[in-house]
């Protein structure tokens, strides 16, 4: 939820991407420690008068390398090099009963790989308490030009609910400019309901 639209990896963001997405006013404070960094936040919160604040506190540990945070999704950087970076965040919004929420990160790379996942667990407040996570893998089968990626997410917390998605990247210019092929396969046990998705995507910004 941290990234601009042009920085993904596939056409669509993960589920919990797209909730946690939404922008509130307030005020952060941004702590640079080199290999440790954290941020503590606090919005208006779900009430919209800003009586019932928001707090949120994230924090992000390189754990080796010397690549910088990650810029964007995907092996598209191979500066990045052989690097390790965990992040944890926690979430509570006063104007909500249980409105709380805890999240955990991983980011790894090297040279033409990257593997990433993100786990996010809900107080009963937000989206009925449950939990769900993701698991991502990319190669750049060309340096700047070709990149080949495969996610996972999971929701059997809430509903025997899973989806696949594999991606095909092309770079045009740069990493800003691409042209982007999904094919997503949604599974939903419980209801016995399968779907399959062709999407087709193009990114271009200046």
């Amino acid at each position: 939820a941290l990234l601009d639209e042009n920085d993904l990896l596939f056409v669509d963001r993960t589920f919990n991407d797209l909730f946690w997405q939404e922008r509130d006013p307030g005020a952060q404070l941004h702590l640079d420690g080199d290999r440790l960094e954290g941020w503590l936040a606090v919005q208006n919160g779900e009430d919209g008068a800003g009586e019932d604040l928001a707090l949120t506190a994230r924090a992000s540990l390189r754990v080796f390398g010397e690549g910088e945070a990650p810029r964007r999704e995907g092996a598209y950087d191979p500066d990045l090099g052989h690097t390790l970076y965990l992040g944890a965040a926690w979430y509570d919004d006063a104007s909500l009963p249980q409105g709380r929420a805890v999240a955990a990160e991983a980011f790894y790379t090297w040279e033409w790989l990257s593997l990433s996942g993100e786990y996010v667990d809900h107080g009963d407040g937000i989206l009925g308490g449950h939990s769900f996570w993701s698991a991502t893998g990319a190669v750049a089968l060309e340096p700047d030009t070709w990149e080949v990626a495969l996610r996972y997410e999971d929701f059997s917390s809430r509903s025997d609910t899973f989806v696949w998605r594999l991606g095909l990247n092309r770079y045009l210019r740069g990493p800003g400019t691409k042209l982007q092929a999904n094919l997503v396969r949604f599974e939903h046990d419980g209801a016995d309901n399968h779907q399959t998705l062709v999407e087709i995507g193009l990114v271009a910004s200046f």
